[in-house]
């Protein structure tokens, strides 16, 4: 099991980097409060913080769920997320999308079960691959706290997980993760053989393994250019046989403030996000999550 020990270690290897973009907006604002347990290094406070660390809907989820009246917010994205999963899933299964009884999450009552906003989004991803993906290893690029991996273990305990993201978000993810479910979490080059690995997106290149299938699900469209084209050149080399994303497919539209997102760090859209020979497109749909605003589609690749 993570603890707070073995996360304030990580922390004086890694720091608190802030990258460019919509990413290193949330990071150098957005979870301040994270940083500043972090930086007490006192390691009872950090694990009291990251109890209820799901409850903190800007530390989980970003800028909108940031905002004044965040969980209320996110309790409407919860219920639509869950209408488009119903119609979406061949097996809708609501016990499915109950959460864990840690970290005090934002969550829907629903049907006697409890469901955090993202669930509906993340067991549906977790399906998609399920079906074509037996057993094996899942890369995920841009893992967050870890509902896509949680998920993807409910359809498939012999899944093995690479999560690959920031340092101060895989820490959170190692915490929830090693407390939510029976696999063993550790740091990839600390705990190589565990069952779910935690790589920091800088260090992805020293791992040196190749899973079966990567994803990257409304993350690569806001890393840049550079960092986006880092991923799909990772693929080709790495002869990874699955790639399958959800991102962007078209800019956003103005907010009513005037503010032009676009503009302050322009995104990477779908049509930049394919990996080209002898990558072919197997699929690609689009569902309209909460949040989403219709600009965000599903593509899935595979290397023949």
């Amino acid at each position: 099991m993570i603890r707070g020990t073995d996360i304030l270690r990580w922390h004086e290897r890694y720091g608190w980097p802030i990258p460019m973009g919509e990413w290193g907006v949330i990071q150098g604002g957005h979870r301040t409060p994270f940083r500043a347990v972090l930086e007490e290094n006192d390691p009872v406070a950090l694990e009291t913080f990251l109890d209820s660390g799901l409850s903190e809907v800007a530390l989980v989820a970003g800028i909108v769920s940031g905002t004044e009246g965040g969980r209320e917010f996110m309790g409407g994205a919860a219920r639509f997320n869950l209408v488009e999963w119903k119609k979406a899933s061949a097996d809708p299964d609501v016990e499915r999308l109950d959460a864990p009884d840690v970290g005090y999450p934002v969550v829907l009552p629903h049907e006697g079960f409890m469901i955090m906003v993202d669930t509906p989004r993340h067991d549906h991803y977790a399906e998609e691959i399920s079906r074509v993906l037996p057993g094996g290893t899942v890369l995920e690029i841009g893992s967050g706290y870890g509902g896509l991996a949680l998920q993807l273990l409910r359809w498939n305990p012999a899944f093995r997980l690479v999560l690959v993201d920031l340092p101060s978000a895989l820490y959170l993810a190692g915490y929830w993760l090693s407390r939510v479910c029976d696999a063993e979490v550790g740091w990839w080059d600390e705990c190589p053989q565990a069952q779910i690995l935690l790589v920091p997106s800088h260090e992805l290149d020293q791992w040196g393994g190749t899973p079966d299938l990567a994803v990257a699900t409304h993350s690569l469209s806001e890393f840049g250019a550079i960092e986006a084209g880092r991923y799909l050149a990772w693929l080709h080399e790495h002869e990874v046989r699955y790639f399958y994303h959800d991102n962007a497919v078209k800019k956003p539209v103005e907010y009513g403030d005037g503010r032009r997102t676009w503009e302050e760090w322009p995104e990477v859209l779908a049509a930049e996000l394919v990996p080209g020979p002898p990558y072919v497109e197997r699929w690609r749909k689009q569902i309209d999550w909460a949040m989403s605003a219709r600009r965000y589609g599903e593509f899935f690749y595979e290397r023949i």
